[in-house]
């Protein structure tokens, strides 16, 4: 077989991480495009010369077709998977940081209102520096009203403690699959959508 995508996408499915369970999982939804991909491209590559013209670019359009469904599927799938992976690892992160008011969160928060900007910044240094969930709750899983902290910096502060206290795991792994997987079904719907 000579065609460059189709070597492409079998090359891509090469690379794709396997880590645990979801990296087999997800490796498999791509053999599932590389195996309609292959019939496509056989198919155009060497028709069968007993058959017709008419015949064999039937029989191609309907390997497209084949091909565009089960990319359809297969993105579905596929971004339905990483949702949930990426779901499960930011409800890891947050237990992980235990971010928790405790009984002082009310004086925790009048305190915090009461100081300067110095004042403030050292506050949320120490939990930072002290992995305080605790202090870092009171302050950040609140309405911006009761801090007085802009909602974009509750969201920063919140995206950095998480970062620091419980980094998320498996990150790297996702990303170069993401990405990866991007190509292979952009890969897949250029076969799937040759002029025949």
């Amino acid at each position: 077989m000579k065609s460059p995508k189709f070597a492409s996408i079998k090359h891509l499915i090469t690379r794709i991480p396997e880590d645990g369970q979801l990296g087999t999982e997800l490796r498999e939804l791509m053999q599932r495009i590389e195996k309609d991909a292959f019939v496509a491209t056989e198919l155009r590559e060497h028709p069968d010369p007993m058959r017709s013209a008419v015949a064999i670019a039937q029989d191609v359009a309907t390997a497209q077709e084949k091909l565009k469904v089960t990319v359809s599927a297969v993105r579905d799938l596929f971004c339905s998977k990483i949702t949930q992976f990426r779901e499960n690892v930011k409800a890891e992160q947050l237990k992980s940081a235990n971010l928790v008011p405790n009984e002082y969160a009310a004086e925790i928060r009048l305190i915090y209102r009461s100081l300067d900007d110095a004042g403030k910044t050292k506050i949320l240094a120490d939990a930072f520096t002290q992995h305080d969930g605790a202090t870092m709750a009171a302050l950040i899983s609140v309405p911006p009203v009761l801090t007085g902290i802009s909602p974009d910096r509750i969201a920063l502060l919140h995206q950095q403690f998480l970062d620091l206290v419980a980094p998320a795991k498996n990150v790297d792994f996702i990303n170069k699959f993401s990405d990866t997987s991007e190509e292979i079904l952009r890969i897949a719907n250029e076969i799937a959508t040759e002029p025949i």
